[in-house]
């Protein structure tokens, strides 16, 4: 069934919302409630557990629901969708690309060879659906860069549309206890995230007593930083599995320090912003960040944010001593990153530049 969120007047594009894994996603949410606060948008996604079956749910309905379309915005993991959409319905395509299927299976996780069939057939499908799409979204304007070179597109085919911070979690009080320094990361334990970075870190913070970790989630390398933890024999980690949206919230807003990251060295930490690191500014938390040049992009190291060599425990581990040694200072940088995140990513600026995208996507395919 097409779900109706929004209806506004006739005279706005109607917008169809189309993506590959659940609507709650925070990418999906976030671009669809940018949306719907200006388009009659309707809703086609589904909730089975496996990619190929979400798929086989979506794609009927998409084809149904077409006629009445005017604007196709395929979200996470919608590079199929946005073929099908574009070739076989001929209908004018917004695709976003925070997820790209050949950086994902081969750059970043290394799971594929890139240069073997299912390498190929990754960058194949995030190419077509790239040069498909009448404008395609990314997330930052080092993201912009590496798509357009890897793919051979120009780079106003792409326009970026910073995450955010996730509404949802909504802000808590903080009250936090003057006796201890709680440093909190949470994630899903992917290569960009460097967890084990954040592991070894608290190792050589062993000795500072106050100081504890709280490390929230799970994914493919928690096993991983949890063996390492053992090996080192960390005793100031906390492993805590996913939380609800207001019991993360809770956490959040209870850390001395909020670790965004990302803090591997690896090209696409280098190219991304960790969605994390929005949340805590959000709330007021002092936060450390990978220092590179995506993060540059908006954050200002020493104003609003702290940055770290990424890939550097050491650095890590100083950055965070020297932030619990000094409170004053964390106040100082909390309230300056909350300052920014109010004055950046305000209803109408995110609003404006999601109008924009569309009507390029619309421009481009009139002309």
């Amino acid at each position: 069934m097409v779900a109706l969120v929004n209806t506004i007047t006739r005279a706005a594009p109607r917008v169809l919302f189309v993506c590959g894994r659940e609507p709650d996603y925070i990418r999906n949410r976030l671009l669809l409630h940018g949306l719907s606060q200006l388009y009659p948008v309707s809703v086609i996604a589904s909730a089975r557990p496996r990619y190929g079956e979400r798929l086989a749910s979506i794609l009927p309905r998409l084809v149904h629901a077409a006629a009445r379309t005017d604007l196709v915005v395929a979200g996470f993991l919608g590079q199929p969708i946005a073929i099908l959409a574009a070739l076989l319905l001929r209908k004018p395509v917004l695709l976003d690309a925070f997820v790209s299927v050949y950086d994902t299976l081969c750059l970043d996780r290394r799971t594929v060879p890139a240069r073997s069939p299912l390498g190929q057939l990754a960058f194949v499908l995030d190419q077509k659906a790239m040069s498909r799409a009448s404008l395609t979204l990314v997330d930052t304007e080092c993201q912009r860069r590496f798509f357009s070179e890897t793919f051979g597109l120009p780079r106003d085919h792409y326009h970026v549309h910073y995450l955010g911070p996730d509404p949802r979690l909504h802000r808590v009080r903080r009250e936090l206890d003057t006796n201890s320094v709680t440093v909190v990361h949470y994630s899903s334990y992917l290569p960009l995230h460097g967890v084990e970075v954040i592991t070894k870190a608290a190792n050589l913070l062993r000795d500072e007593a106050r100081i504890r970790f709280r490390l929230i989630g799970t994914g493919p390398r928690r096993q991983r930083a949890q063996s390492l933890a053992r090996q080192l024999d960390v005793p100031n980690i906390t492993f805590i599995d996913w939380l609800s949206a207001d019991d993360l919230s809770y956490q959040i807003a209870q850390a001395s320090i909020g670790l965004g990251g990302h803090f591997a060295d690896n090209p696409k930490a280098r190219r991304v912003i960790a969605g994390k690191t929005f949340q805590f500014l959000a709330c007021g938390v002092p936060t450390i960040v990978g220092d590179c040049p995506a993060n540059r992009e908006i954050f200002t190291p020493g104003r609003d944010v702290v940055a770290v060599p990424m890939d550097d425990p050491t650095a890590l581990a100083e950055a965070i001593r020297s932030l619990a040694l000094n409170p004053r200072r964390c106040r100082e940088l909390g309230a300056a990153g909350a300052e920014l995140i109010r004055g950046y990513f305000t209803p109408a600026r995110i609003t404006a530049n999601l109008r924009l995208a569309v009507d390029l996507a619309l421009d481009r395919t009139r002309t």
